[in-house]
């Protein structure tokens, strides 16, 4: 395709409903005649729309990251992160004061990993935040609750009801393969309320790349809106904290193997939602590929999480049973 064409599928990619399927089709069996270029960094190729790839190798987000990292500038943006929570939080009549960083759970290891993190600094008190929105299996809410207790922390969990959202996202003609929106938005508000109340300006997240306009874990306050609609004047700021500490995902394992936590994948990549498998496995049935998951797992390699033959091995296809598959659509009200 030209240039042109790249520009119209990539707006068409995120903006249209009704031609997506169409022009994402046409883009696979177009690149079937190309000579696919992938980067030689990450696992982004000339076949995804907006991507090109250089003389040098690289695709533009690696040029440009590997001109923007500074692994003393992510070391500093955390501890200043961890530093400015414990002065700037508002006490409460709790014995030492209340919560001043919100953990964002969801059950699955990169969440827990995140809160063994945030638990083991001094400077943090930590709650913890896990929305349940019936499609975690009943193992993975009892571990998260088990190790909260373990540590000490509290958790709030909020009941969410996505079916609504999931069948709609399911029928869509241009369907996304991350069906965690919906409740990633719900999760936003119900953090931004518990923070306003009880006077918490820092959130940690298991999100394991850096912020593309800084190069940092931490968000800015453009991305902290963009992301989680953080009002721009507020003084929440959100910290991705695995990347922040430079660790990997053999080293996070080992940190809650370490703790006698235990992990399964129950759908696709994901240790928490049964959903997640589901949709990509059906995305790629209906699009023949999965540019989407290449986007992020590249976040993940020029974060330093995963190399990647790791993430080579993570795009491989979710094997998910039918029956499982029959009985999360009736549970999802798709099929009756």
């Amino acid at each position: 395709m030209t240039r042109p064409l790249e520009k119209l599928a990539g707006f068409l990619y995120r903006r249209s409903s009704l031609l997506y399927g169409a022009v994402l089709r046409a883009r696979v069996a177009a690149s079937g005649f190309m000579t696919r270029r992938e980067c030689a960094a990450c696992v982004q190729h000339s076949g995804i729309p907006g991507v090109r790839i250089g003389l040098d190798g690289l695709c533009g987000e690696c040029r440009e990251h590997s001109a923007g990292f500074d692994r003393n500038a992510i070391a500093h943006s955390a501890e200043l992160f961890f530093s400015n929570a414990a002065t700037e939080s508002r006490t409460t009549d709790r014995p030492g004061g209340g919560p001043n960083v919100l953990v964002m759970l969801s059950g699955g290891k990169d969440s827990l990993a995140a809160l063994a993190l945030t638990a083991r600094r001094k400077e943090a008190r930590p709650l913890a935040l896990m929305l349940d929105h019936g499609f975690l299996p009943e193992d993975v809410r009892g571990q998260a609750a088990r190790f909260c207790e373990r540590l000490g922390v509290e958790l709030v969990v909020r009941q969410l009801d996505i079916r609504s959202d999931v069948a709609r996202a399911w029928r869509r003609p241009g369907m996304n393969p991350f069906v965690c929106f919906p409740c990633c938005e719900a999760q936003a508000r119900e953090a931004l309320s518990i923070c306003v109340k009880g006077g918490i300006r820092r959130i940690v997240t298991g999100l394991r790349w850096l912020w593309e306009d800084t190069f940092l874990p931490v968000t800015s306050a453009a991305f902290a809106y963009r992301y989680f609609r953080v009002p721009a004047r507020s003084a929440i700021r959100i910290l991705n904290i695995i990347p922040a500490g430079g660790m990997t995902e053999r080293q996070e394992l080992d940190l809650l193997a370490g703790h006698g936590l235990k992990f399964r994948h129950v759908g696709g990549d994901s240790t928490c939602c049964e959903l997640f498998g589901l949709f990509e496995a059906e995305y790629r049935r209906r699009f023949g590929h999965y540019w989407e998951g290449e986007r992020f797992l590249s976040k993940e390699i020029r974060a330093g999480v995963i190399t990647k033959t790791e993430a080579r091995e993570k795009l491989r296809a979710p094997e998910i049973p039918p029956e499982k598959e029959a009985e999360i659509l009736r549970r999802a009200g798709i099929r009756t």
